[in-house]
């Protein structure tokens, strides 16, 4: 998920809990429970909505190599 997250350049996710807010339905793996994985903080929560904010990922290569 750190490649994809730099590559995009994403800083926000939206997590809406359990239920699907378009049709059908999917699942994303690697976004379940972000949130306690350290790999994003909630910024604000309504419900069972969440905004998170994405937060730099630890361990990677490019940190490293700079060690």
């Amino acid at each position: 998920m750190c490649d994809a997250v730099q590559e995009l350049g994403l800083e926000y996710a939206l997590d809406f809990g359990p239920r699907e807010v378009g049709p059908g339905s999917a699942t994303y793996r690697g976004l379940d429970e972000i949130s306690e994985t350290g790999a994003a903080e909630v910024v604000l929560e309504v419900g069972e909505a969440k905004l998170l904010r994405m937060l730099p990922c630890r361990g990677t290569d490019d940190e490293s190599a700079g060690s």
